[in-house]
């Protein structure tokens, strides 16, 4: 309390002002920025996040996937150390399967059914998609299956919900057979 009474009774003290103008200021300061370091390890767990990130992305697609099912067979001789049998689940890996001899029909995911009579050699590339490299195939195709696609090596045979036998010789040409359909 006598602090406060003595303020008020005390006298004014001058303080020079020797703050040198906003002008001066800026021509005698130097901006000094900070030398930018990027170190070793920051660049590479940049890379290293960058390369998992890829790979989670990409690893799905390069797995292949179960798109068919053999459901019937009869008399089938499969070449090499191949033994599919009925009820096995084929895949979208475009595996080269060569069936000798005999009958096997496939029912795809996507809804077509195919009947195949060796020798033939034959691929399957989606659920909507096989390669006949050589031999004989019979389609059904139904209308939920449209668009189901049966490649040669000089033909591309796209289905609109037929019937249809397609043939390919060793020499690679192909014959196509409507059953049923337009």
């Amino acid at each position: 309390a006598q602090l406060a009474e003595n303020e008020k009774i005390a006298s004014a003290v001058d303080i020079p002002h020797s703050r040198p103008a906003a002008e001066e200021i800026q021509k005698n300061t130097e901006v000094v920025r900070p030398a930018r370091h990027i170190s070793p390890f920051n660049v590479w767990m940049a890379i290293g996040t960058i390369a998992a990130l890829l790979f989670i992305v990409a690893y799905p697609r390069m797995l292949p996937e179960k798109v068919a099912v053999i459901t019937d067979t009869i008399d089938v001789h499969w070449s090499g150390n191949t033994s599919l049998i009925k009820g096995d689940r084929l895949y979208d890996d475009k595996k080269l399967l060569d069936l000798q001899s005999g009958l096997v029909k496939i029912s795809f995911d996507f809804g077509a059914e195919l009947i195949l009579e060796g020798p033939a050699q034959f691929s399957l590339v989606s659920e909507e998609k096989m390669y006949l490299h050589s031999g004989l195939v019979f389609a059904r195709v139904p209308t939920r299956a449209v668009g189901f696609v049966v490649d040669t090596p000089s033909a591309g045979i796209i289905d609109l919900g037929t019937e249809f036998g397609v043939q390919v010789e060793k020499d690679g040409s192909s014959q196509v057979h409507l059953f049923k359909g337009k």
